[in-house]
């Protein structure tokens, strides 16, 4: 269970998890021990986990591409897998809706794009139906690439 430090915490690395302990328990009237714990118990209860975050396009991966998926339910377990092991599908999870599974995808090119749905996507058993949204402008972001 996590309480309001904790949040604060989180919330500030969120912003930048650069900052030393000693800045952070300063911005919110704690110790730094107090944080240093705080964080180490937040990262081995995998509460939370540092990251670096990508922008995509600055990375080489200008197109963001969100796919919703109607899988037989038989199947979904198996595909979920297969699409986490892809290393440009960013997140993938089942869903609730029309479609029970959507995944968050950055490739370098609509090309690369393209192939990943003949490939790979097309293999997956049990897929009714794919949709795509490509991302023209995204507001909020980075994404964590995994590839």
């Amino acid at each position: 269970m996590i309480d309001e430090i904790d949040r604060k915490i989180i919330e500030i690395l969120g912003q930048n998890a650069l900052l030393s302990s000693k800045t952070i328990a300063k911005m919110i009237n704690t110790s730094p021990a107090t944080v240093r714990r705080r964080m180490t118990r937040l990262i081995n209860d995998n509460i939370i986990r540092i990251v670096a975050m990508v922008y995509p396009e600055k990375a080489g991966f200008p197109v963001t591409i969100g796919m919703g998926m109607q899988i037989d339910s038989e199947n979904l377990e198996a595909a979920g897998t297969k699409l986490a092991q892809h290393p440009n599908v960013n997140s993938v999870a089942y869903t609730s809706g029309i479609n029970n599974m959507s995944a968050l995808t950055t490739f370098p090119s609509m090309t690369e794009f393209s192939e990943f749905m003949q490939t790979y996507v097309s293999q997956i058993k049990g897929l009714k139906v794919v949709e795509t949204n490509i991302f023209i402008k995204t507001w909020k972001g980075p994404y964590v690439h995994s590839g």
